[in-house]
Order: C-alpha cells, then structure tokens, then sequence
C-alpha cells in the first residue's frame, strides 16, 4: 500500500447572486463526507486548503480515487447550486489531467 500526500485548494462559490448562498453548507458536506475519510486535518478545516492523504495499490488506483472524489464534490455542489474551482499544487503530475 502507497501513501499519496495532496494538496488542494477548494473555492465553492453560489452559481447565482440570485440564489441562496449554500457555499458553507457544501463546505461543510464536503469535508465532513469525503475528506473526513483522507486524513483531514483540524487546521484545514473550513479553510480553502486542503492536505489529503490517499492510501492505493498503484498510480491507476490512485487516479480513480483522486476522479471519485472530484466527482462526488462537483456533485454535491451542483446539488445546491454551486460551482468548484479547484487546484493541485502537489502530487502527482497526472492527477491535473483526471
């Protein structure tokens, strides 16, 4: 098993001025249900930067998890009308291309 250290800065902004400001409700979510499980920790949270740590077998394992997750967050955002803006600024080179 491999242990991945990434950094990522999250930006959660409303799609609309126009529509209720659900921006802290997604952040919380968003922590609480999937970066809870990749070893967040307690001076990141409710911040815009982010350390995960992903656990994996190889670089592909790797990959799906890093797509899951972004997945699971453009989801949940959108469910309350948000959109994400998201950076690496470490890891792994391919992880700016999933």
């Amino acid at each position: 098993m491999k242990i991945t250290k990434v950094t990522i800065s999250l930006n959660i902004q409303a799609n609309s001025k126009f529509i209720a400001r659900n921006e802290k409700t997604v952040r919380d979510m968003v922590e609480l249900c999937y970066f809870s499980e990749l070893g967040l920790r307690e001076e990141d949270i409710g911040g815009w930067i982010y350390q995960l740590t992903f656990r994996h077998t190889d670089e592909d394992d790797l990959k799906r998890q890093f797509s899951s997750l972004m997945d699971n967050i453009w989801s949940t955002a959108d469910g309350y009308y948000c959109i994400v803006e998201s950076d690496i600024n470490e890891g792994p080179d391919y992880l700016f291309f999933c």
